[in-house]
């Protein structure tokens, strides 16, 4: 048996990667698989060689740094919190605490999804747009962790923020997202730009209707 303290020894842990890969670029990477194993038909985990953990489960994917698997923390049926370290896990089979973690990362996932999808009161159409002023790319980084953002998201409808968020917060290139949705990596791009300019048209409207309340 493949233990995780074994498992660790065998692969190089990312030191603070800045963008961790998506499923695809991880396989295309040619990076060796270190230990994978198969849980049930559509369900699989894999460890690289490069310390990225591959999971799989039916059609949803994860992708994480194996140094991210350290102390596990929950919280009971009682409502309180526990917490196991590392050491709790490092002697046991070596899929058993990255299972754990990738079981939680994908429910965050579709919760965050789910929470984009659920914002959105009404729907409005996309009008083509021109050619978008430098810097405005990034309002939406530059606006996710701020409350405006929810309502900004909520303009949309359920595929033009799925996009958005699987391209600025999951981090997923354009052709990635385009084979996701089975369309052209142009068909994506020109809607991110018609997505951005319907967000930053709503964003100084905001800022407009807020110096009028002042």
């Amino acid at each position: 048996m493949l233990t995780l303290r074994e498992l660790r020894n065998l692969v190089t842990i990312p030191e603070c990667p800045k963008r961790i890969p998506t499923a695809k670029q991880l396989i295309e990477s040619g990076s060796e698989i270190i230990a994978k194993e198969v849980l049930a038909r559509e369900t699989a985990i894999s460890v690289y060689v490069n310390g990225y953990v591959l999971y799989q489960s039916g059609k949803h994917y994860t992708v994480f740094s194996i140094g991210d698997c350290e102390t596990y923390e929950y919280e009971s049926a009682k409502g309180y919190p526990l917490k196991y370290e590392l050491s709790f896990f490092e002697n046991e089979n070596w899929y058993v605490r990255l299972i754990m973690e990738a079981e939680d990362r994908l429910e965050k996932n579709q919760e965050r999804i789910k929470a984009f999808h659920k914002v959105c009161s009404y729907d409005r159409l996309i009008e083509e747009c021109g050619e978008i002023p430098s810097g405005e790319e990034d309002i939406l980084e530059s606006l996710s962790t701020n409350d405006l953002v929810k309502r900004m998201l909520g303009i949309l409808n359920e595929r033009q923020r799925e996009i958005v968020y699987l391209f600025y917060f999951e981090q997923w290139k354009q052709k990635d997202i385009a084979e996701y949705f089975k369309t052209t990596q142009q068909n994506i791009s020109d809607m991110i730009n018609r997505v951005l300019r319907i967000l930053y048209e709503y964003a100084n409207q905001e800022e407009k209707n807020k110096k009028f309340l002042i």
